[in-house]
């Protein structure tokens, strides 16, 4: 008889609702020339989030990327890159 391995309690994940994009232009002072070119301002560092992994044979299912243990988080019905929230560390991940 095959033994199975415990399989951690799974997770539901939050939608990040910090989605709004600023689309602001940047004001130039004096007269504008037609060989002026205008440089863009310098963004800051974009926050960098972990891909997690998906569970082989379990879909829907991804590795917790905060969790050293391997728990699960259920991501079913979340796009692939989607930015999820880990429900535990309230940590932002994106999905596989």
């Amino acid at each position: 008889m095959a033994e199975t391995s415990p399989t951690p309690p799974s997770r539901v994940a939050a939608r990040n609702s910090t989605s709004a994009v600023s689309t602001s232009t940047p004001q130039t002072s004096g007269s504008k020339s037609a060989g002026a070119k205008v440089k863009p301002l310098p963004s800051p560092a974009a926050p960098q989030f972990p891909v997690a992994k998906a569970v082989p044979g379990k879909p829907g299912l991804v590795f917790n990327p905060f969790d050293a243990k391997g728990g699960y988080i259920d991501v079913s019905g979340y796009a692939s890159g989607s930015k999820v929230k880990d429900p535990d560390s309230q940590k932002i991940f994106i999905v596989p």
